[in-house]
């Protein structure tokens, strides 16, 4: 996920190959179906982090959608139940996944006067 824009970056031409296909076969039972682990959505989290940053960074836009990102997801008993996306300082919690429930946002500026 972070690799890939970074190796094209440093690029200074790039070939494409026109009627190449590409085929996946989803298996439902597929270990990537399962309820991630939290350290597997922590990698995601930070990876994606990374490469918005990246992207910021070299003047590459993205939507505001593009940007936000999922914190966390909480199961139980493989029903989502709790999903947090963030946005720069902002963190939005979602009941069930779909129901914006509560907004926080940090204020970093402020942060600093309190110690």
């Amino acid at each position: 996920m972070i690799w890939t824009p970074q190796a094209l970056s440093r690029l200074d031409s790039i070939v494409t190959v026109s009627g190449v296909n590409y085929y996946y076969r989803a298996n439902p039972d597929s270990i990537v179906k399962l309820i991630p682990s939290v350290k597997k959505q922590e990698d995601f989290y930070n990876a994606y982090k990374e490469l918005v940053d990246f992207f910021e960074r070299n003047n590459i836009r993205l939507t505001e959608k593009e940007k936000v990102v999922t914190r966390f997801k909480w199961y139980f008993f493989k029903i989502l139940v709790l999903k947090i996306k963030e946005y720069r300082f902002t963190r939005i919690f979602y009941l069930l996944g779909v129901l914006p429930c509560c907004r926080v946002t940090r204020y970093p500026e402020l942060e600093g006067e309190n110690g």
